[in-house]
């Protein structure tokens, strides 16, 4: 699966599950580049998400 699959499902999985006003999600993968644990098919990815009904828990 590459990065864009993964988003995509990520977006539309949150999507069902929250009323989401706004959204996104951003691959920072390039900063643990040269990581010992970084491996092929490991993402590390920003989500900015705005919603009211999240913060109706905080």
């Amino acid at each position: 699966m590459d990065i864009n699959e993964l988003i995509a499902i990520i977006k539309k999985k949150l999507l069902d599950q929250i009323n989401i006003e706004s959204i996104n999600i951003e691959d920072k993968s390039f900063l643990h580049k040269n990581h010992k644990g970084n491996q092929k098919g490991r993402y590390h990815l920003k989500l900015t998400i705005v919603s009211e009904e999240l913060k109706k828990n905080e």
